[in-house]
């Protein structure tokens, strides 16, 4: 019993871990990546930011998709440590 305890712990423990993690790149992506240049309501201005500091878009979208990676690690941890046996 005191082993099943443990276990259920780590898998608590991890899913909280991986969950953070996801929340800090997810707000990098969004803050390094896209905030200074996505303009709301301007098309154009938009494009013209992402071809002159395309780099900041890149890490936007790399960002993104590390961070999906990280939700679904979450959520399979999650599942993992709820369902029922």
């Amino acid at each position: 019993m005191e082993k099943e305890l443990n276990t259920i712990q780590k898998t608590a423990r991890f899913a909280g871990l991986v969950y953070i993690i996801y929340i800090i790149v997810h707000v990098f992506a969004d803050i390094i990546g896209r905030s200074t240049i996505i303009v709301f309501g301007d098309a154009t201005t938009t494009a013209q930011n992402i071809t002159t500091s395309g780099w900041h878009f890149q890490i936007g979208i790399v960002g993104d998709l590390i961070a999906a990676a990280l939700f679904l690690l979450a959520a399979w941890a999650l599942y993992k440590l709820l369902k029922t046996n």
